[in-house]
């Protein structure tokens, strides 16, 4: 997914991602001994002025 955040569009995140029928369900294999592992990248391309940011990416499990 891809979005823009400025003073105009300050919204971000889902309303729904997955639907828990779908995690839960084992042949899909989101769940691995009772964990998920959600790893997320964000970059930030350049803006108008020239400059960007950077941000760093990180993993975390989950134990449901």
């Amino acid at each position: 997914s891809q979005d823009q955040f400025n003073q105009q569009q300050s919204d971000w995140g889902f309303m729904s991602f997955i639907p828990l029928s779908e995690l839960y369900d084992p042949s899909r294999g989101y769940l691995v001994n009772d964990t998920l592992i959600v790893e997320v990248e964000v970059r930030c391309n350049p803006v108008e002025n020239g400059t960007a940011e950077t941000f760093s990416v990180s993993r975390h499990s989950y134990v449901l």
